[in-house]
C-alpha cells in the first residue's frame, strides 16, 4: 500500500507541479518509515529464515523501488522546473 503511495506521489506531482515539494516530503516521510520497519525486523528474535525473507531478501526489491522512485521523482522536478523556466 505504501508503495503505491509512493510512485503515486511521483507520478501526480506531474499534475501539480506547485505541489511537489509536498509530494518530496510525502515520500521522504514514507521512506523514513520504511528504514524504521526495516530497522525493527532486523532487530527482532525472529528465526533466521524469517530475518532472511523479511529483510535481506525483500530489502533488495524493495531497494530498487525506492531507487526507480527516486529517478521519476527526479524527471518530475527537472520537468516541472523547465516547464516553469520555460513559462
Amino acid at each position: 500500500m505504501k508503495i503505491r503511495l509512493s510512485l503515486s506521489s511521483a507520478i501526480i506531482a506531474f499534475g501539480e507541479p506547485d505541489q511537489l515539494a509536498a509530494h518530496g516530503e510525502r515520500l521522504a516521510q514514507l521512506r523514513k518509515d520504511y528504514d524504521e520497519r526495516k530497522a525493527f525486523w532486523v532487530s527482532s528474535s525472529l528465526s533466521a529464515d524469517l530475518k532472511t525473507a523479511l529483510v535481506s531478501k525483500s530489502d533488495a526489491e524493495v531497494q530498487k523501488f525506492w531507487k526507480s522512485t527516486e529517478q521519476l521523482r527526479s524527471v518530475v522536478v527537472r520537468t516541472v522546473r523547465d516547464s516553469a523556466a520555460a513559462a
